[in-house]
């Protein structure tokens, strides 16, 4: 049995305990938040065992054999290190960290004290994404020029969302357009035969919101052999959560990329329809064993693509000036 702590009481993390439930062999042994009062209620309505008031506690807990680690993203850094230090396998919510620069540290800690390293793309392990992936790769669309990502929200939890909150990582780019990069560039590698391609150019615009953060924006991505990217991300607008690619024969579009339960609809030369239904196992389940395995087959995030996605967002950022402090201590 592997055994899991959850670094952060956060909303998403009972996300996390929903796949726990459908996993092959993972249980929730123990949960840490700055307040411990919020770790033993969240660990006394989950039923885990260990409730810790800092996250040093549970790194620290030998009985722990990887962590989840779902505090706010400016503090995934920190906490990793933490974990890579201990000999903690890590599972880490997307976006991985706030830049390529500290996606690098962490990356080279984990190698360097033999920890497994998963950033926390869910719909990239489920079935739904590697059948998209083959249609591709089949040749069913003929050469693909084209590809589209959209995933947008209207949040509405006001300004004091953390969403629109720029002080501690808000904004559309790393909440929702790391979805778009991460497919775009997934099906662009597919295109070109490699497991992911990065762009070889990047133009974007956006608009920065009353709290500084990105409310919404586009990025148009070069690739080479001229295949063409376009990501749209929103966090105060509804757009289409959906991902179309278009060849010489073909296109598909995948209705559903992020839930992992959708259609998958091809026209063109060869048409035809692919279903995904939710069935027994939960989306987040595939990520959980794969870290309990500690082997993540393809198409879920190496670490190198990590490392191709938070340069891709730190371009995107770049692009439309958006700048993020230091963070601060998560004072473990």
């Amino acid at each position: 049995m592997f055994n899991w702590g959850i670094v952060s009481a956060a909303s998403i993390a009972a996300s996390f305990m929903n796949g726990i439930k459908t996993s092959q062999n993972s249980r929730a042994a123990a949960v840490a938040a700055r307040d411990l009062k919020r770790a033993r209620a969240f660990a006394d309505k989950y039923g885990i065992p260990k409730a810790y008031g800092s996250y040093r506690e549970l790194m620290e807990d030998p009985e722990i054999d990887g962590v989840y680690v779902c505090n706010l993203h400016p503090w995934h850094r920190e906490a990793a290190l933490m974990a890579a230090a201990q000999g903690k396998h890590i599972l880490v919510e997307k976006p991985a960290f706030m830049n390529k620069k500290e996606t690098e540290e962490v990356i080279a800690a984990c190698r360097k004290n033999g920890v497994f390293f998963l950033e926390a793309f869910m719909y990239r392990c489920h079935p739904q994404t590697r059948a998209a992936c083959d249609v591709i790769t089949s040749g069913r669309l003929g050469e693909v020029h084209f590809i589209r990502t959209s995933f947008g929200f209207d949040c509405p939890g006001g300004n004091g969302h953390r969403v629109m909150d720029k002080k501690v990582g808000g904004g559309g780019i790393l909440d929702v357009g790391c979805y778009n990069a991460s497919l775009a560039r997934l099906f662009a590698g597919c295109a070109q035969g490699r497991p992911f391609a990065d762009p070889v150019s990047l133009r974007a615009t956006g608009y920065l919101g009353e709290t500084g953060a990105d409310y919404i924006s586009s990025a148009a991505m070069s690739f080479e052999n001229g295949l063409q990217a376009v990501m749209s991300c929103a966090i105060k607008t509804q757009l289409p959560n959906d991902a179309l690619v278009c060849g010489t024969e073909g296109s598909m579009l995948v209705e559903n990329p992020w839930g992992g339960a959708g259609r998958i609809i091809i026209t063109g030369r060869d048409p035809g329809e692919l279903r995904f239904e939710a069935g027994g196992k939960n989306l987040y389940s595939y990520e959980i064993d794969y870290v309990a395995q500690q082997s993540a087959p393809w198409p879920a995030m190496s670490p190198e693509d990590t490392l191709g996605n938070m340069e891709t967002l730190d371009m995107w950022r770049k692009e439309i000036g958006l700048e993020y402090g230091p963070a601060g201590s998560i004072q473990t």
